[in-house]
């Protein structure tokens, strides 16, 4: 008997299911009644995992799907040693892919053989939040790109550089645009009555991070003067969270430059919508003004993005771009990536020497 699940390929998409997938799903339709019918037999041992169709069980069904796939990711680490990203490698010779917000000036890269190297930047693409950068390795594994019709519904994968996927989902909502809905903020309340004087600085914003003081006088961002407050307020709000600014301040009569980055809504400025979207834990600082994206419903933190997602046979149809709510992942589709790439590649630093490495494009072709 033929059974289908909603959300499940089937033959007639023209993707099957591993091995392991189909066991899974055939334990679950053996457990799942027999777990009702205890229901009415008295008080039963409660399940290991009581999360089963959303915890490390589904997850760990899905390992042969990135068997492959994880050795194409990296993790992206700071001065720290944390994982503050994932990343992609985009071709042999140690160009990877990851997602620019993120991004620390000093990095390092983390291989799935565990191994580390110092990352350098050779360009950043700002519309899609893109970054490319390198690092000194060959004869890498490189990414298979699967540029094909996403379908309702289809299981997503994220791997990282473990056997285990970070996260399992499916496709929510097909590419589209999502604009821009929330202007940076600096943090601040100003003297309306003259000068853009500082009367308070809140505990939550950039400026409290970076040193802001009260009574400090705005006199510049980023080199454009600040005669009234409201020119601060204009100023600010052409930025997007996450963002850095340059404060030309005048603090007890004396000049000094400070570098803030801006922050999303917080405390008394954050809607209800807003504040119940963060519970699910933290999202991404940039999270909005894609021109195209899909949206999966899988679980990931802000140091999960910048890597790929995959289907069932473990293409990569999509890189993982941000954390946009408790259910709401977006990812850039293949042909946007393809297209970013290539006009980094162009644009970018040259590297030393004459390049032999190979690259993703080349090996889909």
């Amino acid at each position: 008997m033929a059974v289908q699940f909603s959300g499940f390929p089937t033959a007639r998409s023209g993707l099957l299911m591993p091995r392991s997938i189909i066991t899974f799903v055939l334990a679950l339709l053996t457990l799942l009644p027999a777990v009702a019918s205890a229901q009415n037999e008295g008080p039963q041992p409660p399940l290991r995992d009581p999360y089963l169709l959303t915890g490390s069980r589904l997850r760990n069904a899905f390992r042969p799907v990135v068997e492959t796939a994880r050795t194409w990711t990296v993790e992206i680490l700071d001065e720290k040693g944390r994982r503050v990203a994932q990343g992609v490698i985009v071709s042999s010779d140690g160009e990877i892919l990851t997602k620019a917000s993120e991004l620390p000036e000093q990095f390092r890269v983390r291989l799935s053989n565990r191994r580390t190297f110092a990352g350098e930047v050779l360009k950043k693409e700002d519309v899609n939040d893109l970054a490319l950068v390198k690092i000194d390795q060959t004869d890498l594994p490189v990414v298979t790109w699967q540029e094909t019709e996403l379908t309702d519904g289809q299981w997503l994968i994220t791997p990282g550089i473990s056997v285990t996927p970070v996260a399992v989902g499916v496709l929510g909502v097909q590419p589209r645009k999502v604009p821009q809905s929330v202007r940076g903020v600096l943090g601040i309340q100003m003297d309306v009555g003259g000068p853009p004087r500082i009367i308070e600085v809140f505990s939550e914003g950039g400026a409290h991070a970076a040193g802001v003081l009260v009574d400090d006088v705005i006199l510049k961002i980023d080199g454009k003067e600040m005669a009234h407050a409201r020119n601060v307020v204009e100023t600010v709000q052409k930025y997007r969270p996450g963002e850095k600014i340059v404060l030309s301040l005048e603090r007890k009569g004396e000049p000094i430059e400070i570098e803030s980055t801006l922050t999303h809504p917080f405390g008394q400025l954050l809607s209800r919508i807003a504040m119940q979207n963060q519970l699910g834990g933290e999202l991404s600082d940039r999270r909005d003004d894609f021109p195209l994206v899909f949206q999966h419903d899988s679980v990931l933190q802000p140091r999960d993005c910048g890597g790929i997602v995959v289907d069932l046979d473990g293409q990569a149809v999509g890189l993982n771009i941000a954390r946009a709510g408790r259910t709401e992942t977006y990812s850039l589709p293949v042909k946007v990536v393809r297209e970013m790439l290539k006009s980094m590649r162009e644009t970018s630093t040259p590297a030393t020497g004459t390049s032999t490495s190979t690259t993703s494009d080349e090996l889909n072709k």
